[in-house]
């Protein structure tokens, strides 16, 4: 395979939005990526199986379709997102994180300005952390996340 057909299909299999239990984007990809020489069809969990027509063998071939990302919880009054981390992983790598939301709307995740903390050396809960997408105020938040 020549690379730039490699980055064009890797291009079109890490583009779409595939938070852990909302992979139906993704699942999509796939179906269209299904070559005329396989059937293609998906099982009652999402997962896509590609089969050579004509014939009962198989290979399998895995991978995860998701990813981990956030879910908005609230809106502050200042426009800031409350949210939950979706799917697992380490909090310590949400500050400063950018953000796309599903609607194309992008923000980052701040963090409390250290010299107001007696404990800047220490990671934030998850619930302590907001989204900053540049929101006047929380009815402009709500309308658009």
């Amino acid at each position: 395979m020549k690379m730039s057909t490699f980055r064009k299909l890797y291009a079109t299999l890490s583009s779409p939005v595939g938070v852990s239990g909302r992979e139906s984007r993704v699942a999509s990809v796939l179906r269209e990526l299904c070559p005329t020489t396989f059937s293609c069809s998906v099982d009652f969990f999402g997962n896509v199986w590609y089969m050579p027509s004509g014939t009962r063998c198989a290979t399998l071939l895995t991978a995860h379709m998701d990813e981990v990302g956030i879910m908005a919880k609230g809106h502050e009054d200042d426009g800031r997102i409350e949210f939950v981390g979706v799917g697992g992983f380490d909090s310590r790598v949400f500050p400063a994180s950018s953000i796309l939301f599903e609607n194309g709307h992008r923000g980052v995740i701040g963090l409390p300005a250290p010299h107001g903390r007696s404990d800047s050396d220490k990671v934030l809960p998850v619930s302590e952390l907001r989204v900053d997408c540049g929101f006047k105020d929380k009815d402009e938040a709500k309308c658009k996340v």
